[in-house]
């Protein structure tokens, strides 16, 4: 088995809020792009922030060029449906007669499922026309900045549920091609992120429960972000510790010195870190990949070059 995400068509970036998976879509985006990739960002959600990781305000459903060989762009269930109407009704007369009906538009936002079916519909059209041939799409990957954990795994989880429900017709026609389209290895890769704290770690431990062994998808690995770095040596604490407490120290600086005080805590935290880490480890066999925590404000909210430089070695590799 192989993690090379430059050969997938489809890569899902989902996990719990807040782990700074927006970051990793942007920064595995780029490192793909810089090999060669033609590459697709897509968040599925208003008022994200993945276009501002490329430098843009906001993102438009039509795709915007951010770099060589990069496009973002931001799918709504509306804009999807309008697709999706002159798609089916090539005329518009006939679109508006259907889609803009009022009693229409109110069913699809109302209906459980609608409108994360009319997402995943269009990320579907978009991989076919990728499969077609180079030609028909102007795109080699695309990387999907996908919902947080709860509304995520419902996202994955729905053609499932539409076909235990729907077996004939072209409802279930097109729902089962998504299934496969998200079931395939050979096409779709889904990465966790989680971070190295206890509530992240559980969501992340029942987040692959959910997708690889209730949905059967792809789950290629779960990346663990933000992780502070170890200790150089042993004796390390020690020295910080004993420092601390000398009296010299306390009386020159009028309590403990407060650089001392935070690497003290920092490597409390690590502790934390590591204990939750091999937690992680021994509940899953999917591999586990450590992303050390960037510091953020020097290019962007998302980081810079040097989170590219972490993720290329890990997610663009042969798993040994």
């Amino acid at each position: 088995m192989t993690i090379n995400l430059s050969s997938k068509q489809l890569i899902f970036i989902t996990g719990k809020g807040g782990v700074g998976k927006t970051a990793l879509t942007a920064a595995l985006s780029r490192s793909l792009a810089a090999t060669g990739r033609r590459v697709l960002a897509v968040e599925l959600s208003a008022g994200g922030s993945l276009a501002r990781c490329f430098g843009r305000e906001e993102a438009q459903y039509v795709p915007q060029e951010v770099s060589a060989g990069l496009h973002t762009c931001r799918l709504t269930p509306g804009e999807c449906l309008h697709e999706y109407g002159h798609m089916k009704l090539k005329f518009r007369r006939f679109y508006r007669a259907v889609f803009e009906n009022p009693f229409v538009r109110s069913l699809v936002s109302m209906t459980p499922g609608m409108e994360e079916l009319l997402l995943l519909g269009k990320l579907g059209n978009v991989n076919g026309a990728m499969a077609r041939g180079q030609a028909r799409a102007p795109w080699d990957i695309v990387v999907v900045d996908a919902p947080p954990t709860g509304q995520g795994t419902g996202l994955f989880a729905l053609p499932t549920i539409i076909l235990g429900a729907v077996s004939t017709g072209p409802l279930a026609k097109e729902t089962r091609a998504l299934q496969e389209l998200l079931q395939d290895e050979q096409r779709t890769a889904i990465l966790i992120v989680s971070a190295p704290e206890e509530l992240a770690v559980n969501e992340a431990l029942e987040q692959v429960t959910a997708l690889r062994d209730d949905a059967h998808l792809p789950v290629r690995a779960i990346v663990a972000n933000r992780v502070l770095p170890e200790l150089r040596a042993p004796e390390d604490e020690e020295v910080l510790r004993n420092f601390a407490q000398a009296r010299r120290t306390r009386d020159l600086m009028t309590g403990t010195y407060p650089l001392v005080s935070t690497a003290l805590r920092m490597l409390g935290l690590r502790r934390q870190q590591e204990a939750e880490l091999v937690r992680l480890r021994r509940r899953t066999t999917i591999p586990i990949f450590e992303i050390p925590l960037i510091s953020e404000g020097f290019v962007g909210p998302c980081g810079d070059e040097r989170l590219e430089q972490a993720l290329a070695p890990l997610l663009l590799q042969d798993e040994e």
